[in-house]
C-alpha cells in the first residue's frame, strides 16, 4: 500500500491464522455445521418428524426470539467481544438437534420447546455476528468472493446433510418420521461449533493483505442502538426490501410442511439434497458477478 504522500509502505509478515482468508473460513465452517445442517433437518419437512405441526410451532419460537436478540445484539457484542459472542451463537444448534432426536424417539415435547428457546437466543446472536464478520473483515475488492464462499459453505452443509439423510433413509418408501440415527449424526457434528468459532481473530488482530486495519463501530448502549435501528428501518431501501425478506422466510415454512404432509421419507430426503445442490452453483455465480468491475454498482445490485 501507499501513504497519501505517495510513498510505499512495506507490509509486515502476516500470521496465517490472522489473515482474512482464515477468519472467513472459520465463519464458513461454522455456517456449514450449524445453519447448514439445521436447514438440512428442516428441509426434510418438520425437521424429519412424522407430524410437522408441533415442530413448526416450536420453530416459530426460534424466529421470534431471533428478532428480539438481533435488535439488541450489537450491545452484547460491544460488551463481550466479537469472538466470544460468535462462539456463544453456535451453542444452541446441537441442543436443537438433540431435542429433535428426543421428540422422534421418545415423543418428548417439553424439551423441544426449551431447546427452541435456547436456539432462538443463540442463533439470533449467530446470525447477527456472522454477517458482520464476513462483511467487515475482508478487503473491499474481495468481499463478493468471500460472500459467495461463506454462503456456499452453508448450502454445502445442507447438501451434505441431504446426502446423510438420503443415505440413512433411502429404503424408507412409507410416510412417517426420519430415522433417529439421522439426528445423532447432526448432533455429533454441531457440538464442534463453539470450539471452531473460538478460533476467530478479534477485529484488531486481523491482518488484511493491503495492511488496512479492521474497524467495527458498535453502539455502546441499548438506547443508542435502538435510535440507529429506527433510522435504518425508516430508509426507503430497507422498506422496499421487506417484502422480499418476508416471502423468502415464509417459503421455508410452507415447503417444510408440504414435504412432511404429502411425501414419503425417501422423497423428503431427496428433496433436501436436490434443493441445496442447485443453490450451491447459483451462489458461486452470484459472488463472481458482484465482484465484476465492468457493470456499474447499481447494475450489479439490480441484477442480483
Amino acid at each position: 500500500p501507499t501513504t497519501p504522500a505517495g510513498t510505499h509502505v512495506a507490509l509486515a509478515k502476516r500470521d496465517w491464522y490472522h489473515t482474512t482468508m482464515f477468519n472467513v473460513t472459520v465463519v464458513a465452517v461454522c455456517a456449514f455445521i450449524a445453519p447448514g445442517l439445521w436447514a438440512a433437518m428442516n428441509g426434510l419437512g418438520g425437521a424429519g418428524a412424522a407430524d410437522p405441526h408441533y415442530v413448526n410451532a416450536a420453530n416459530s419460537v426460534i424466529f421470534c426470539l431471533q428478532l428480539l436478540i438481533c435488535i439488541f445484539g450489537s450491545t452484547l457484542i460491544a460488551k463481550m467481544g466479537l469472538r466470544w459472542v460468535f462462539a456463544l451463537g453456535m451453542a444452541g444448534f446441537p441442543v436443537y438437534a438433540a431435542s429433535i432426536y428426543c421428540h422422534a424417539k421418545y415423543g418428548n415435547t417439553w424439551f423441544m420447546m426449551v431447546a427452541c428457546a435456547i436456539d432462538g437466543v443463540t442463533s439470533g446472536i449467530f446470525w447477527l455476528t456472522e454477517g458482520a464478520i464476513v462483511l467487515a473483515y475482508p478487503e473491499k475488492h474481495r468481499r463478493g468472493k468471500y460472500l459467495a464462499y461463506w454462503l456456499v459453505s452453508r448450502i454445502v452443509g445442507q447438501m451434505i446433510g441431504g446426502f446423510v439423510t438420503l443415505g440413512l433413509n433411502a429404503h424408507r418408501k412409507e410416510v412417517g418420521a426420519i430415522s433417529v440415527n439421522t439426528s445423532l449424526v447432526f448432533i455429533s457434528i454441531q457440538t464442534l461449533g463453539p470450539f471452531i468459532a473460538s478460533l476467530l481473530s478479534p477485529p484488531h488482530k486481523v491482518q488484511r493483505s493491503n495492511g488496512v486495519p479492521v474497524v467495527i463501530k458498535l453502539p455502546q448502549n441499548i438506547k443508542e442502538e435502538l435510535a440507529i435501528m429506527w433510522r435504518l428501518m425508516c430508509r426507503k431501501e430497507i422498506l422496499l426490501l421487506l417484502p422480499m425478506v418476508f416471502q423468502s422466510v415464509y417459503s421455508e415454512a410452507f415447503f417444510s410442511t408440504y414435504n412432511a404432509t404429502y411425501f414419503t421419507v425417501r422423497s423428503r430426503a431427496l428433496a433436501s439434497l436436490v434443493a441445496s445442490s442447485c443453490v450451491v452453483v447459483c451462489n458461486f455465480l452470484l459472488g463472481f458477478f458482484l465482484d465484476w468491475r465492468k457493470p456499474t454498482l447499481n447494475a450489479r445490485a439490480d441484477g442480483a
